[in-house]
């Protein structure tokens, strides 16, 4: 459901950056998720599950991402 987002997520990270780049791939990567959940067009009860497995994601990139992103100065 979200590969193609976690793909450019994941090159987002490989650029890398400052943290304000790493917060803008974070937060890319959730809006794409959600815009691939708004395109499918799921019953109400499907996409709120969808959702939260993106803001599952999210937090994990939010929590754990440091260790991946590749910080330039």
């Amino acid at each position: 459901m979200f590969y193609a987002a976690c793909c450019i997520h994941n090159d987002d990270y490989d650029r890398g950056g400052s943290e304000s780049d790493r917060k803008a791939a974070d937060v890319h990567l959730f809006r794409n998720c959600l815009h691939r959940i708004l395109l499918c067009q799921f019953s109400p009860s499907k996409t709120a599950h969808l959702v939260i497995i993106a803001l599952a994601y999210y937090a994990a990139v939010k929590l754990m991402g440091n260790h991946y992103f590749i910080y330039r100065h």
